[in-house]
């Protein structure tokens, strides 16, 4: 019996891909901000939605090790 392993890609989540989509829109609302929301606002939305994509990325490479 022939034991293959198949992997789930990263790009393959559906929940990778969304989070992907909503950093790209945060960084549409972000860019044209003048500094001072930036720094207010917008700072925090897009660590928080960066962030959501390396916490996939850093479960998924835990799965694989």
């Amino acid at each position: 019996m022939e034991n293959q392993n198949t992997y789930i890609t990263l790009q393959n989540l559906e929940v990778y891909q969304l989070a992907r989509a909503l950093s790209r829109c945060g960084w549409k609302i972000y860019e044209p901000l003048d500094w001072q929301v930036k720094k207010v606002n917008g700072d925090q939305f897009i660590e928080s939605t960066d962030s959501v994509g390396q916490m996939l990325q850093r479960a998924m490479a835990g799965f694989i090790t």
